[in-house]
């Protein structure tokens, strides 16, 4: 689209989200449009109409190491978006195991962000592995006996944390592993008839410009 006005980032990852979850009624939170837009490692709030995204100083050896450790694989099959969304949905915000979960994942959220900064990657793998067992806790649906097959071969070949991308219930994992784990890791996936790919940081987000 060409527009004479400017927008700024958060004015277009606002627009992505209007577009996909009011124009489209496609279920989904924030957090997708705004990592895509502004790129990088970022620290996002999500509050009514007061949306922050602050970048984080990641020192650059840690940056890639933590690329280097990263693999993602794919289970065979799509996520569940629609319908874990709409369970999710149907929770009363005021529900102990709403705000319990609400809470600990905050929590955890600022825990990796203080391992990030420091380095401490060991720490945010154990931190990964725990974001994935809260979440299996909150809603059943979003893991599966071949999901968890596949998340305990990885564990038992060296992977020290991981969980699936987006929703859940299928798509990506994205495994934690020490560098002289890979081979072991990509291995054991491999018996599982998957394949691992490995991960590239992109720290521009969208790009744009003028046409004159």
């Amino acid at each position: 689209m060409f527009r004479e006005d400017k927008l700024d980032k958060y004015h277009i990852a606002e627009h992505a989200f209007e577009a996909e979850r009011i124009e489209l009624s496609i279920s989904g939170g924030w957090q997708d449009q705004y990592s895509t837009v502004f790129g990088g490692f970022n620290f996002i709030e999500l509050n009514d109409g007061r949306n922050t995204v602050t970048p984080l100083r990641i020192d650059t050896p840690t940056l890639n190491e933590l690329e280097e450790r990263f693999i993602l694989c794919y289970t065979g099959s799509t996520h569940l978006g629609e319908a874990i969304q709409a369970g999710n949905r149907g929770r009363d915000p005021n529900d102990p195991g709403v705000v319990s979960f609400a809470g600990d994942i905050k929590a955890i959220a600022l825990e990796m962000k203080a391992h990030l900064i420091r380095g401490n990657l060991s720490d945010f793998g154990r931190m990964l592995d725990e974001t994935w067992r809260l979440k299996k806790k909150f809603n059943p649906i979003v893991t599966n006996e071949a999901i968890d097959r596949v998340y305990d071969a990885a564990i038992a070949a060296g992977a020290e944390g991981g969980r699936l991308l987006g929703t859940g219930g299928g798509g990506y994992f994205l495994f934690f592993v020490k560098p002289f784990e890979r081979f072991r890791v990509a291995q054991a996936l491999r018996t599982l008839g998957l394949e691992s790919e490995s991960v590239v940081f992109d720290n521009r987000g969208l790009q744009y410009w003028a046409a004159r």
